[in-house]
């Protein structure tokens, strides 16, 4: 008898599966205005429902982070050559977002 653990199966790291929304999603960018607000409530919620119940360590929380950065990175290239400023700020104000979300997660 075979027992698949589906938490922990897929082809590359879990950190770049968990970390792509982070900037990817939740940064919400005003391309008339290139205003922007991350949206602290989706990432706290999709973190919820990965970890459940379970906490999140912070060494733990850095490493979704890093593929948070590394997957905003690898899609720059499949964007058209005029939107990649735009790409720089919205990964840059992501980056500067994350000691902010990991209050917001520790104070529950």
């Amino acid at each position: 008898m075979e027992i698949i653990i589906l938490k922990i199966m897929g082809i590359g790291s879990r950190y770049l599966d968990l970390g792509w929304p982070f900037i990817m999603q939740f940064v919400d960018f005003n391309h008339d205005t290139e205003e922007m607000t991350y949206r602290f409530d989706l990432a706290r919620s999709f973190l919820r429902g990965y970890f459940g119940t379970e906490e999140i360590s912070r060494e733990e929380f850095d490493l979704i982070f890093k593929g948070a950065e590394q997957m905003h990175i690898s899609y720059m290239q499949v964007y058209v050559p005029y939107a990649v400023d735009s790409l720089w700020k919205i990964l840059k104000f992501g980056i500067e977002q994350k000691n902010k979300l990991w209050e917001k997660i520790k104070k529950g």
